[in-house]
């Protein structure tokens, strides 16, 4: 674990790479990055603990701070505290939109308004939790916006890869105008 402390906020970087280890040559796969934010040492913390191991994890304890790593790092997933002091989760979703904009959000709050779901939701939210959150609620949504974020990574390096220029083998000259390619 990597402890990087700007000014007076306390932000932890926590790295972890995974080994395939069904390879002779094991090679290293990327895990998903999930960036934790809330302005509480104790659900931040909490957060850090279930999913340390799955993930590799950027953790804020204020919106500022969560789009500075986000303009420094790949995040696929953020869980973002609604009610933060300075910079609300609203206002940091739509933040990080425009420096990630495939990136997942998952608000988290201990005070519901339809105002704020509404918000959430414009801003392409894709899941909303209440505080205190379970355990099992959490990670299964954390879980499927790491998969639905995955995929779509995949599906863009493919159609990346299938856009390439077709490149000539040496020593195949291209086809003259007028003649075909056998």
């Amino acid at each position: 674990m990597i402890a990087i402390p700007p000014a007076e906020t306390k932000v932890t970087v926590v790295n972890s790479p995974t080994v395939d280890e069904s390879s002779d040559l094991a090679p290293i796969k990327r895990r998903g990055t999930l960036l934790i934010v809330d302005d509480e040492d104790g659900p931040r913390q909490s957060l850090r603990v279930i999913f340390k191991d799955e993930y590799d994890l950027l953790m804020a304890a204020d919106g500022p701070t969560a789009i500075q790593l986000a303009q420094a790092h790949e995040v696929d997933v953020a869980v973002l505290d609604i009610r933060m002091a300075g910079m609300s989760g609203i206002d940091v979703l739509e933040q990080l939109k425009l420096v990630c904009p495939n990136i997942e959000a998952i608000m988290i709050t201990a005070f519901e308004t339809t105002d704020t779901i509404r918000q959430a939701l414009r801003l392409r939210a894709c899941d909303y939790i209440n505080k205190p959150f379970d355990i099992a609620t959490i990670r299964a949504a954390v879980n499927a916006a790491m998969q639905r974020r995955m995929l779509e990574s995949e599906i863009h390096t493919s159609a990346e890869k299938v856009h390439e220029p077709h490149r000539r083998q040496p020593g195949h000259a291209a086809p003259r105008r007028g003649q075909r390619d056998s």
